[in-house]
């Protein structure tokens, strides 16, 4: 039982298993806790290089800072209020800047490892409600339900299994995601070189050309010099192409807005360029690229952002909510009663007490049916499914059992799931005997009373 707490509660695992440390410095393990549906709490490594301390959580970098005392994401060039001006004046990395960079942020690359069938099994099979159902089972047998018994057990089994599959299926198209490593033109130490697209780092000044079918911009970038004409479909889901351009000609000191302002002025990573027009300024690329910062690698560009969320938004996927919660209270209230009266007249004509406590355990589980939870994950993983069919991914599927209650959806993507045109096909509400009829147009009164 307590190595099942462990498993539940990541706090009572910490209890357990570690000691309070007051000093960062000398600490080797942080518990965290994210928001709500944001993932599962967890007790992630310290480490400690260079004078610094840091952790990996979720695939992202979190630092401590000593003047604040508290740990904070780690900081592209985006997020550092950087002027046009030092865009436009940048001339790359030197060999210095390359190796710290390096160590800071690391590969461009998505990293999700695939995990083994029997690790994920492992993860459900000490689940809550598995060990509840599990606990029943055992229950029956005691009671001699044996055909029973064995046929649940083995349906519960199955149904697990088929979780696990669906979700490493679902791990293995994240991986897909990922741009395929193809040579570019970086500018470094002076000199134009030729390298790997997933050894691109924060603060490079890179050629761009037009994409392959198969491929797309490796990272977040901003455009310095030249014009690119991009697809922005996989992010934004806009099919129109877009003209981006450089920010050669703005003024120096505006800063840039990644997420504002300025989204014509930058290439995020996972779109494809079309088009490309060649700088007309002195620093050219031999292949006669666009000429691009980059500003975000890795899980921190707007890609990586959305892999993260879907990876990490909710690794289980169930039904349950405070509704079915009040519901199994309610009819636990019962259920005590009743295994009480069982208990008392049991007592009263002297049978055994083992035989009497079975009954009564088994009244009050019998409030929740160990099918209970497989429905209703089932439910929710039908839909998911049925959605994928479609190529539609949901990022919460806490959420489906309440679309359940939506009977009108208004979608408001103009050019993408609606038209640019406004159609105006009736006016309602006019007759007051007859509120939901559509009346033409033409036919409509210009003015009217109630």
């Amino acid at each position: 039982m307590l190595f099942l707490t462990c498993q539940w509660s990541v706090s009572i695992k910490a209890s357990l298993t570690c000691r309070k440390e007051t000093d960062v410095k000398k600490a080797t393990i942080i518990r965290i806790v994210p928001d709500k549906h944001r993932g599962l709490g967890a007790l992630c490594d310290l480490h400690h290089e260079n004078g610094a301390t840091y952790f990996f959580f979720q695939k992202k970098k979190y630092v401590y800072n000593d003047d604040k005392k508290i740990f904070t994401k780690i900081k592209y060039p985006s997020d550092l209020g950087l002027t046009m001006g030092e865009f436009q004046k940048a001339r790359g990395l030197n060999e210095e800047q390359t190796k710290a960079t390096t160590a800071t942020y690391g590969m461009n690359r998505f990293d999700i490892p695939l995990p083994k069938f029997m690790e994920l099994f492992k993860e459900h099979a000490v689940a809550p409600f598995f060990i509840f159902q599990i606990f029943c089972v055992a229950l029956w047998l005691l009671d001699e339900y044996w055909y029973y018994s064995l046929f649940t057990l083995v349906m519960l089994v199955i149904f697990e299994s088929t979780v696990v599959w669906q979700r490493l299926r679902t791990i293995g198209e994240f991986q897909g995601m990922s741009i395929k490593p193809f040579h570019v033109n970086v500018r470094r130490s002076g000199t134009w070189i030729n390298i790997m697209s997933d050894e691109l780092l924060p603060g490079d000044l890179v050629s761009i050309v037009r994409t392959k079918e198969d491929s797309g911009v490796p990272c977040d970038m901003v455009i310095v010099d030249g014009t690119c004409i991009v697809n922005e479909a996989m992010l934004s889901g806009e099919s129109t192409p877009l003209l981006k351009e450089g920010i050669m000609l703005r003024e120096p000191d505006d800063v840039l807005e990644l997420n504002g302002a300025d989204k014509l002025n930058v290439l995020y990573g996972g779109t494809k360029v079309l088009q490309v027009t060649a700088p007309t300024s002195s620093l050219k690329a031999p292949d006669g690229g666009c000429i691009c910062y980059v500003v975000r690698t890795g899980f921190g560009t707007a890609q990586g952002k959305l892999v993260r969320t879907m990876v990490y938004s909710t690794e289980r996927v169930t039904a349950n909510n405070l509704e079915a919660l009040l519901f199994i209270l309610f009819l636990l209230i019962f259920a005590i009663v009743a295994a009480y009266y069982v208990w008392v007249v049991g007592s009263e004509q002297g049978r055994k007490r083992g035989k009497l406590l079975l009954d009564c355990i088994l009244i009050i589980t019998s409030v929740v049916p160990p099918e209970l939870p497989m429905e209703l994950s089932l439910a929710v993983n039908t839909s998911l499914i049925a959605l994928a069919r479609h190529h539609i991914f949901c990022v919460e599927p806490f959420r489906i059992p309440f679309a359940g209650k939506v009977d009108v959806c208004c979608f408001d993507k103009t050019g993408t799931l609606t038209g640019e045109d406004l159609v105006v096909e009736g006016v309602c509400g006019i007759d007051a005997r007859e509120p939901e009829k559509l009346i033409m147009p033409d036919h409509a009164p210009i003015s009217s009373r109630h």
